[in-house]
């Protein structure tokens, strides 16, 4: 059985089921703005959502692959 998702990872998933595995890539960019604008909390939360779904892609990757 896996591990309960923590509320960063259910937020993560919500976003990859409407966005696809893309998210993981545009959250990165839209993360990498924010810093560069000064906006180092908002860029260490958009990182923080972007490794949760990546973490999520992966757990259903394996999941789905035997």
């Amino acid at each position: 059985m896996s591990e309960p998702f923590s509320h960063t990872e259910q937020v993560a998933a919500n976003l990859l089921n409407r966005s696809g595995i893309a998210l993981i890539w545009d959250l990165h960019l839209v993360a990498a703005k924010a810093h560069l604008d000064g906006r180092k909390l908002t860029a260490r939360s958009l990182l923080e959502i972007a490794d949760a779904a990546e973490r999520v892609w992966l757990r259903r990757r394996t999941a789905s692959c035997g």
